[in-house]
């Protein structure tokens, strides 16, 4: 179950992103909860991305902040979520369930809450 989707809203999003930030963004996704895309980081985890992928601490929050400002993941405190509208790891029944009960990912675009 390491086979993650990825959807049309994915390409120009990526493309926008710091080379960082695509590298964290894709070890999130295959970390991430299966069904949920959830993903909890916390300080030994931090540890094992920033050895991964060879990034400073700095690089790392430099990441979250563009991920964040380009919609790719949202929350904050250790747990953030994949939006399911760029890639997401499991059935896609699930994901459409996902997207349904969280309306604000249904349009990339639309003002976040």
């Amino acid at each position: 179950d390491s086979y993650i989707n990825v959807f049309g809203a994915y390409y120009p999003v990526m493309r926008s992103l710091l080379p960082t930030s695509r590298n964290v963004l894709t070890w999130m996704a295959f970390n991430s909860e299966l069904d949920r895309g959830r993903v909890v980081i916390q300080s030994k985890n931090l540890q094992r991305i920033l050895l991964e992928l060879g990034i400073s601490r700095t690089a790392y929050f430099k990441s979250l902040k563009d991920l964040k400002e380009h919609d790719a993941i949202r929350g904050g405190e250790g747990e953030f979520f994949i939006n399911p509208r760029l890639m997401w790891r499991g059935g896609d029944k699930r994901r459409h369930k996902f997207i349904a009960k969280y309306p604000y990912i249904e349009n990339i675009n639309a003002p976040k809450r």
